[in-house]
């Protein structure tokens, strides 16, 4: 039996460089965070048979991160909050890891994204929170298409 992951050991991060040339940044501010996975589904159904058949469709994903505020000047904060249409609507590689991005084996999910939604929760008796989320867009770099994926570090 292997080693178990946590929440609190997980990282989110963004890249503020390439995706040839990744500079990862921590997104250390970040609380809850969560990466829902899907699959759409394809009708595939003909007359040969009396059942429904499906096939294999789009992988949706979302991305979502609860971000502490604080006040005053935060970069991390400014490059999420660009990511959306309140900043310059840029779409920015994040990646969801299990482990410090920097660790050998570590995996999670690595996309360009841009933010679709941006609540703020101003919870009574809690830190004030952002609740940011993320989906892939269309990003190319050297006039070729970043295409998602499930990242392992080498």
């Amino acid at each position: 039996m292997g080693d178990f992951a946590v929440g609190h050991d997980a990282k989110a991060y963004y890249n503020s460089g390439t995706h040839a040339s990744a500079t990862w940044v921590e997104i250390a501010q970040a609380m809850d965070v969560s990466v829902d996975l899907s699959v759409g589904e394809a009708d595939v159904s003909t007359r040969e048979t009396n059942f429904k058949l499906t096939g294999r469709g789009l992988v949706d994903a979302t991305i979502n991160i609860g971000y502490l505020h604080t006040l005053g000047t935060d970069s991390v904060f400014t490059a999420l909050l660009n990511m959306s249409d309140l900043g310059t609507f840029a779409a920015t590689q994040l990646a969801i890891m299990d482990q410090a991005i920097a660790t050998s084996g570590a995996k999670g999910l690595r996309a360009f994204c841009i933010a679709t939604g941006l609540p703020q929760d101003q919870a009574l008796e809690e830190g004030i929170k952002y609740d940011f989320s993320f989906k892939p867009t269309r990003h190319e770099e050297s006039s070729a298409i970043v295409v998602p994926d499930w990242y392992v570090v080498p």
